[in-house]
């Protein structure tokens, strides 16, 4: 266990790993990869937790996101520009922490493909983050710029509270 710690320590490993993951990762999940490393740096725990996203089904791997969700996460003082689509993986169950899905159609891909001796822990993003009266972040992208908006508040809502569970399950000393 120390030597562990040790290793983390030098390799300045983050002590936490998020992947949030939606159908194409070009709308939602950039967008909420964003608002939690915002909430991560404002929460003075950026480099200890690692987020990325991807998606369940990428049709273009390494697309840049959504033209809107770009321009809604800036109004946040969130940049996702450098955030390239990838597809979920079967080392992403042993890799992160947890995997935290935009929607329940994803939810249960991720059910069906999670290896059964990863250790992620699966979940809604808002289940995570507390919100028991709406699970789903609706897919904006057949709308227009106001679902972004509303996918946006929503996200932006929520990164709090994710944070907070976060630090306090796995950065907060045990004792």
């Amino acid at each position: 266990m120390l030597r562990r710690i040790f290793e983390k320590v030098l390799k300045s490993e983050p002590e936490s790993k998020v992947l949030v993951v939606c159908m194409e990762n070009i709308c939602r999940s950039p967008m909420a990869e964003g608002a939690l490393k915002r909430q991560l740096e404002l929460a003075g725990v950026g480099t200890r937790v690692k987020v990325e996203s991807a998606g369940v089904i990428v049709s273009a791997p390494r697309s840049l996101p959504d033209v809107r969700a770009v321009s809604v996460s800036q109004t946040w003082n969130i940049d996702i520009r450098k955030v390239r689509s990838r597809k979920i993986s079967t080392e992403d169950f042993f890799d992160y922490d947890y995997i935290l899905a935009a929607d329940q159609p994803v939810l249960n891909k991720l059910i069906a493909i999670k290896p059964a001796n990863a250790h992620a822990v699966l979940s809604l993003f808002l289940t995570f983050a507390g919100n028991n009266e709406r699970a789903d972040l609706p897919d904006p992208y057949f709308g227009t710029r106001a679902g972004f908006e509303t996918i946006m508040d929503l996200i932006g809502g929520a990164a709090p509270s994710i944070v907070d569970r976060i630090v306090q399950e796995k950065l907060t000393p045990k004792g």
